[in-house]
């Protein structure tokens, strides 16, 4: 009856109850028409989810893009819905929003970059990525956080868990839970190699360029504050007017110290995972349903430090 069968609506499409048919979202589509664009350009997915998060484009739900939502949308099959085709290759009644040259050259971009880096000979992930390394603790207790392994239907399954709870019991951590390893692994590198881009600390190193930018103009704000405070006749003596100087050069000294100071970050390297978490990253918190990865460098301006991921996302 060329009806939809139901279920979740792909991302840049919305229902349409009365006629029981996807019809292309307007709003939705623009934001796609924005990630094939940058897949064209050769942007990899995390830089992807990064340029929609820093121009305020959220997603269908959650806060923030993902690497793996993009990956997602850049999949084989999802690109075939796109170009109007259903999982047997088709030719569905839905709408296309992508051409067959567009969709046939997404897909071979795809695959093209697979290949790429399959040639890399890339070694095999550390099995126990952020165990041993002294940065995994647990935001409920302060407790280090260690891998295990669980067996769940005869398949092994790597875990993360606090190690006060293992061995004192649920009094002594009773917020703590296992979290699967994968997941936790996985949320941090994508964030450690988004942060750790070029085009990401440009950003910052701007932010930094203008706080320097503002220093005199910060100086004349307080002179102005102390000129003013005589000039109404307010009863304050000399010495309270140097303290309010003094309080304010003492500020001004301590942020340019921040921005002088700033550590550049080091490159994502594939090859050196472990020693590349040590290099950037000072501590990672472990909490019930989120996580704060503490780096050594600032992350989107002269005093913010850390990133908050919510396993929701």
């Amino acid at each position: 009856m060329n009806k939809w069968k139901g279920g979740g609506q792909p991302y840049g499409y919305q229902y349409d109850s009365i006629n029981s048919k996807l019809l292309i979202s307007p709003t939705e589509h623009k934001v796609l028409q924005n990630i094939f664009y940058w897949t064209v350009k050769g942007l990899g997915v995390s830089k992807i989810a990064y340029e929609l998060n820093s121009h305020s484009i959220l997603p269908r739900r959650g806060k923030h893009w993902t690497g793996t939502t993009i990956s997602y949308i850049l999949s084989p099959d999802r690109l075939k819905f796109y170009a109007g085709f259903d999982s047997e290759g088709k030719k569905a009644d839905w709408d296309p929003l992508l051409t067959e040259n567009q969709f046939e050259f997404l897909l071979k971009q795809k695959e093209e970059r697979v290949n790429k880096n399959r040639k890399l000979d890339r070694p095999e992930r550390v099995r126990y990525l952020l165990s041993g390394l002294g940065i995994l603790k647990c935001g409920c207790c302060g407790g280090s956080v260690k891998a295990s392994v669980t067996k769940q239907k005869e398949k092994k399954v790597l875990y993360y868990y606090c190690t006060n709870r293992q061995t004192s019991g649920q009094s002594s951590c009773n917020e703590s839970v296992l979290h699967r390893q994968e997941k936790i692994d996985n949320l941090v590198l994508d964030d450690l190699e988004l942060k750790t881009s070029s085009e990401y600390f440009s950003n910052i190193s701007n932010n930094l360029d203008l706080f320097r930018s503002n220093h005199i103009h910060e100086l004349e704000n307080i002179f102005s504050k102390i000129s003013s405070v005589f000039y109404e006749k307010i009863k304050i003596v000399p010495n309270d007017a140097l303290k309010i100087l003094e309080n304010g050069l003492i500020y001004l000294k301590s942020k340019n110290e921040i921005a002088n100071g700033m550590k550049m970050p080091v490159s994502f390297n594939e090859n050196s995972l472990q020693e590349t978490l040590l290099e950037n990253i000072e501590e990672i918190i472990l909490f019930k349903n989120y996580l704060e990865i503490r780096y050594k460098f600032p992350i989107n301006d002269y005093n913010n430090f850390y990133s908050r991921l919510n396993f929701a996302d």
